[in-house]
């Protein structure tokens, strides 16, 4: 995960260059609002996107999962059923966990 310091900037400082391609109309919501917050276009652009990043990256999993993972299909799920899987009684599985 990255780390920033107070003012949300990458502790690399270094500043790049990048040409970003965007809609006329995005461009104009997105300088509105960097207007509004007293931001240059690009700082709006970095500090957003730093901060949707972040966010994401700090969903827990079932979240995740739910936001972007597809569901299984029907013929997958019946096949699941078919086997009659009692989820209620854990004997005999093993149990796993991971440490940092």
């Amino acid at each position: 995960m990255r780390t920033y310091d107070k003012k949300s900037h990458a502790v690399d400082d270094t500043m790049l260059r990048k040409t970003i391609t965007i809609f006329q109309g995005d461009y104009d919501i997105i300088k509105q609002y960097a207007n509004s917050v007293n931001q240059s276009f690009s700082e709006a652009i970095r500090t957003l996107s730093v901060k949707q990043i972040q966010q994401q990256e700090n969903e827990d999993l079932l979240s995740f999962l739910n936001n972007n993972c597809k569901f299984i299909d029907e013929c997958e799920q019946k096949e699941i059923d078919s086997k009659n899987l009692d989820y209620t009684n854990l004997n005999g599985f093993v149990k796993v966990e991971f440490t940092d």
